[in-house]
């Protein structure tokens, strides 16, 4: 199973929008077996993919249950797939819930290293894991990367929100420390308006920026509403009836082509 953790230290930068939509391109096009853990209190993940709610919690995973969460998510695979658990593609969610914010209260790296733990005992159900981390709780992105194979940073193109890249930067570095073999995919220009100068101007300063440049995937979402508006009902893009849906679904493809065949999964 490879995992990837989706991170920005802050919020409205379209985790979610990435999250789901790379576990639904995962799962219905190259036909993988998924698991998605909601780390995010605000549960928008857990929303949109409400359907693919497994019944187990994503707190659930940093309470030394490992076993018994195996089995409850094996059982799913047993009655999903006519009682075979192998080889079937299935989208199984690990919803949020208001315990991750015990979290903080783990000692040292006990919270990483359960999660870690939690998600080997997984290894051979899934062939992908997404993660959807919180802007705002260390503690949660530090388990998250220390727990993942690989990182990724959707970022809109607005002066803040480059801001926080600085300091998303820094996070890596830290979780790098503690496990030097994590790979940092890259940072993804997400809701970008090409009718806005300083969306374009953004684009390019940090494309040739001597501190992020080399880390900018060279390919972009753009602003549109069919996006917001399949994520609002719990679907991806490409079931919207939009000409905006069409030009969306062929950028994240492109997006899924580029990240899955970086982790050696498409």
């Amino acid at each position: 199973m490879k995992t990837l953790t989706v991170a920005i230290q802050k919020g409205g930068q379209g985790k979610t929008c990435l999250t789901c939509h790379l576990a639904f391109d995962a799962y219905e096009r190259l036909k993988k077996r998924v698991l998605v853990i909601d780390l995010d209190t605000q549960s928008n993940t857990s929303f949109t993919l409400e359907a693919h709610a497994s019944g187990v919690l994503a707190s659930e995973l940093f309470g030394d249950k490992a076993p018994e969460i195996r089995e409850r998510l094996l059982q799913r695979r047993r009655q999903s797939s006519n009682g075979d658990p192998s080889g079937t593609a299935s989208l199984d969610l690990l919803s949020a819930d208001l315990d991750l914010i015990n979290i903080r209260k783990l000692p040292g790296m006990d919270a990483a290293r359960r999660l870690y733990e939690g998600l080997r005992s997984l290894d051979d159900l899934y062939d992908v894991c997404l993660i959807d981390t919180p802007p705002s709780l260390e503690e949660v992105m530090l388990a998250a990367g220390f727990a993942s194979d690989y990182i990724v940073s959707p970022v809109e193109l607005e002066t803040y929100s480059m801001m926080g890249l600085k300091t998303m930067m820094s996070m890596i570095t830290r979780i790098r420390k503690l496990k030097p073999d994590l790979t940092f995919l890259g940072v993804l220009p997400n809701m970008v308006d090409g009718r806005l100068p300083r969306h374009l101007e953004n684009l390019n300063s940090l494309r040739k920026s001597k501190s992020l440049g080399d880390y900018v995937i060279p390919l972009t979402i753009g602003l549109r509403s069919s996006i917001s508006e399949a994520l609002s009902n719990q679907q991806p893009v490409w079931n919207i009836r939009k000409t905006s849906a069409r030009a969306a679904t062929h950028e994240i493809h492109k997006v899924a082509d580029h990240l899955f065949k970086k982790m050696g999964v498409a």
